[in-house]
């Protein structure tokens, strides 16, 4: 099934590439070592999976972290340098085979092209392999060459032009890669979510000191527990993801609040990929409650939580998995995250808008007490502590999660997984965003009182810091949380159907009233009444935010689409 060529990223003249009965082309930069029966896992992927146009396999040196649909698998964006994938032979002609021009970026062109012309990327994280030579020149300077292509496909004129400083002008003119990436950017740029996932900052996950092959914590068994109310098709994408998981070792407990068994015929479908135990409440008892029929209904020893609208990354489970087997001593593990902003549709669907990335770390009983790190789903923590401690406090419907962490902090430390390894969400809507946040302060200060009996020890300048944060710097906190949801706010009004539609108008009298100095006082009018355009990101202070947002919501191009706010 798979033709295996190794290549050098600078010398690609040099790979025969031939035409032949095997399905897949399988290419690899010499320096990496291909895991044990990688080629039989990729055979039954495929067969599982179906036929995809290029499969990206998952390099176990450092397991980095890729932007990939989680409940398909299907990349969202492939990464700067790709050192091994495969591609569909025909695909692989389709795409013009390998153009040696490419040099450096010749993977992410040719994986950028096929996606283009519509074949299906997949990350495999069943497959693996080693890259042998980390330190190697070659190896960073093909990342360095993915990331000027990515600045000129997504970035603008600025941002290609400040990343290209560092290379020199013999290797690449800036007309031959604009005229090279032309038609891949007029398709990638449109694409969701690509185009705001491809200059994502994330700080470069440690070197494993345990290979994934010792799989000396297989002993450790988890019971994920998932809360749902009244949305199966949520639901099911969140039970989708945990499919992929390259870790077997886990049961999946499902508790639905409410009368009705809106979820069992969901769960009977999941439940043919991994053991499932499905509860219907039979009423409405609250998040915390059913939380804690989900743990009394465990059977492991380790539990997770996973809301039914979060996902898991095929990796979670056995990175959480081998730092509780690494630190026996400890109790509880937490891994990074990714927050994901955008709209939840009915339909299970969801439109991101923004990514920010929570790398993971460790957490003591000082830090939890001033806010919390973890994201429910991104900690796995030990039956014995819900014993020790209790469960969910059922007087809660928010923070629910940060209580638990903080009485259990009190018996055990806190283990850190660097690798971002799930995904939450939280809405984009105004309206939502305000009712999160005032569920938020009505926990917060339930739990102020409930915590006074809790006694930290620290230092004296611990203590003196931590005075500041409450007192000076609770103000400026504040103010960086107004500033957040302006900005969101901003981006979502000009995301809507409602500005886009009327936007022509505005910048038609903006350019008028530029030109047209004698009048200027009555466009000016005229430009009031219409609406501003969208501020420069630069210029985004709070009080033109601010400006921005009252002046559309007042402009008779808003009032006048008013019908259309339902479909924006």
């Amino acid at each position: 099934m798979f033709d295996v060529y190794f290549f050098e990223s600078a010398k690609l003249s040099e790979l025969n590439v031939q035409r032949s009965e095997s399905e897949y082309f399988l290419f690899c930069v010499r320096g990496m070592r291909l895991a044990e029966n990688a080629l039989d896992a990729a055979e039954r992927f495929i067969e599982q999976h179906g036929k995809v146009a290029a499969m990206l396999f998952r390099e176990l040196s450092n397991d980095s972290f890729w932007t990939y649909d989680p409940c398909t698998l299907e990349l969202w964006l492939p990464r700067a340098f790709c050192p091994c994938f495969a591609v569909k032979q025909q695909l692989y002609w389709e795409a013009g085979g390998i153009n040696t021009d490419s040099s450096y970026f010749f993977g992410i062109d040719l994986l950028m092209t096929i996606g283009r012309l519509g074949g299906k990327l997949v990350y495999v994280p069943s497959v693996g392999y080693w890259n042998m030579e980390k330190a190697n020149l070659e190896f960073q300077k093909g990342k360095d060459w993915g990331k000027l292509y990515f600045a000129a496909i997504f970035g603008t004129k600025e941002e290609f032009l400040q990343r290209k400083k560092s290379f020199p002008s013999k290797e690449c003119t800036d007309a031959q890669l604009l005229k090279k990436t032309k038609k891949n950017r007029k398709y990638w740029i449109a694409k969701q979510p690509a185009a705001q996932l491809w200059n994502l900052r994330e700080e470069p996950p440690k070197k494993r000191e345990v290979v994934i092959s010792d799989r000396d914590f297989t002993k450790i068994q988890f019971s994920i527990l998932i809360r749902t109310f009244q949305r199966p098709e949520v639901l099911k994408k969140s039970l989708e993801c945990l499919r992929w998981q390259t870790y077997s070792g886990f049961e999946v407990i499902v508790v639905e609040d409410g009368a009705e068994p809106n979820a069992k015929k969901v769960c009977d479908e999941a439940g043919k990929w991994f053991p499932l135990i499905y509860k219907c409440v039979g009423e409405h008892v609250g998040r915390s409650a059913v939380g804690n029929l989900a743990m009394s209904l465990a059977r492991n020893e380790y539990f997770l939580f996973l809301d039914d609208d979060d996902y898991y990354l095929a990796n979670h489970l056995e990175l959480l998995a081998h730092a509780l087997a690494m630190n026996k001593s400890c109790r509880m593990a937490a891994a990074g995250s990714i927050e994901l902003v955008g709209k939840q549709a009915c339909d299970g669907n969801f439109k991101l808008w923004q990514t920010i990335c929570h790398p993971g770390k460790g957490a003591s009983l000082e830090d939890l007490c001033m806010g919390n790190p973890f994201p429910i789903q991104a900690v796995a923590f030990h039956k014995s502590l819900v014993q020790t401690c209790g469960g969910l406090d059922i007087e809660l419907d928010a923070l629910e999660d940060w209580d638990l962490w903080v009485r259990f902090a009190r018996h055990s430390t806190i283990t850190a997984v660097q690798q971002k390894t799930s995904m939450f969400k939280v809405p984009l809507e105004a309206e939502k965003r305000l009712s999160r946040s005032e569920a938020m302060l009505q926990a917060r200060n339930m739990l102020l009182k409930k915590w006074e009996m809790i006694s930290v020890e620290s230092t004296a300048a611990r203590f003196l810091e931590t005075q500041w944060s409450l007192e000076e710097g609770e103000k400026e906190t504040e103010l960086y949380r107004q500033i957040r949801d302006q900005r969101l706010a901003v981006q979502a009004i000009c995301a809507s159907r409602r500005w886009r539609s009327t936007n022509f108008i505005r910048r038609s009298v903006a350019f008028l009233a530029a030109k047209v100095n004698s009048f200027s006082d009555v466009m000016n009018g005229w430009r009031d009444s219409i609406g501003p355009l969208r501020p420069e990101e630069e210029e985004m202070d709070r009080n033109i935010l601010a400006q921005f947002i009252n002046g559309t919501q007042n402009s008779w191009c808003w009032k006048l689409t008013n019908w259309w706010k339902k479909f924006s």
